[in-house]
């Protein structure tokens, strides 16, 4: 029996809601094109409209649970999407601030690095281009990325302002991705990859 796209994409967001990560990539392949459009219209910016999709996706597999089978699932992403790109807004009326572009939270790896092989790989990659960072990049990206200290906790520490250390942030995410875009690894490829890179090699 073929089944119809509602149906199937009922099955695909059951199976998410589950916790399989193959079920999500389905969801995320579907829908990403529209969300990337549709964040696009409203910012103007390629790598602004990917990290509201990005975002977007973290944020359904963070709450995977709630989902109503029975709604438009279309509708609950654009819904997200939109929240995001109003924040957008907001931070830079009150000072022009960068958001975070990345939230790392999910907690399956990619399928397409299955491989302890690929991923070690990969691993030293990412480690590779962290350390070519300038010191201060290295640092905060660190605490921010690696330990999840917020923008707040950091700035205090360090002394510097919030605003320095989502830049700083943001030119380091802006970096990475950059670099995986040129050996073919995209932007949710990246998310299983620094998800993996955080629990198993913190750095020293």
């Amino acid at each position: 029996m073929i089944l119809n796209k509602k149906d199937n994409e009922k099955l695909l967001i059951k199976g998410m809601i589950q916790g399989d990560h193959a079920c999500f990539r389905q969801l995320f392949e579907m829908y990403s094109p529209v969300l990337y459009r549709f964040s696009y219209n409203y910012l103007k910016s390629k790598d602004e409209a990917e990290d509201v999709v990005q975002e977007t996706f973290v944020k359904v597999w963070n709450r995977k649970a709630q989902i109503n089978i029975s709604g438009s699932f279309k509708s609950y992403l654009i819904t997200i999407a939109l929240n995001l790109i109003r924040q957008h807004f907001n931070s830079i009326s009150k000072d022009n601030e960068l958001r975070d572009e990345l939230l790392i939270e999910l907690s399956n790896e990619s399928t397409k690095y299955s491989e302890e092989s690929r991923f070690e790989e990969l691993v030293s990659r990412l480690e590779m281009l962290i350390k070519q960072m300038p010191p201060k990049r290295q640092l905060v990206f660190h605490k921010n990325k690696i330990e999840g200290s917020t923008a707040k906790d950091i700035a205090s520490e360090l002394n510097i302002t919030v605003k320095t250390v989502e830049y700083h942030v943001a030119e380091a995410m802006k970096f990475l991705r950059k670099e995986f875009q040129c050996i073919g690894t995209n932007f949710l490829d990246l998310f299983c990859l620094f998800r993996k890179f955080k629990l198993d090699n913190p750095i020293s």
